[in-house]
């Protein structure tokens, strides 16, 4: 029987967004509901802060990506989330959302993750977690300004 070894079974776990990559249907979905939760919180550091635990989400994504990739062969596995859990946060990043932004903000990122734009798609081809990680974080990037823009339409 081979061994899973502590770093495998950790990159797994965060690649997997806690398991959320293993649902059949939608994870990528999942994976950004799952994030929505940790919004809040998120939300509520100072900029300084917020800057700092995205960097550390999106690097520690990079590596756990770039394993799963390795270990499965594939070049984007769709048990791997943790790319939507960054770029829902990137969607709230200096934002203080209200329940209608958290869910008008949810909707942009899906459908700016799901319909690409194609300098975005792009990014898909840079190899291992970088690719992975880096179109999730302009399409988050990308719903954060229209999500802004949606706001000052409204306010």
């Amino acid at each position: 029987m081979e061994q899973t070894s502590l770093a495998e079974k950790i990159s797994k776990l965060v690649a997997t967004g806690l398991g959320l990559g293993y649902i059949p249907v939608g994870p990528g979905t999942f994976g950004s509901l799952g994030a929505l939760f940790w919004v809040p919180s998120f939300t509520r550091l100072t900029q300084a802060l917020q800057t700092i635990c995205y960097a550390a989400c999106f690097l520690i994504g990079v590596w756990a990506s770039d394993r799963t990739v390795k270990t499965t062969g594939h070049p984007d596995p769709p048990n791997v989330v943790i790319d939507e859990v960054c770029g829902i946060l990137a969607t709230f990043i200096f934002i203080q959302p209200t329940l209608t932004q958290l869910a008008l903000g949810f909707i942009i990122f899906r459908i700016m993750d799901i319909f690409k734009l194609p300098l975005i798609r792009r990014l898909e081809s840079l190899p291992g977690g970088w690719g992975i990680m880096l179109d999730d974080l302009a399409a988050g990037v990308v719903s954060n300004l229209l999500l802004r823009l949606a706001a000052s339409l409204i306010a």
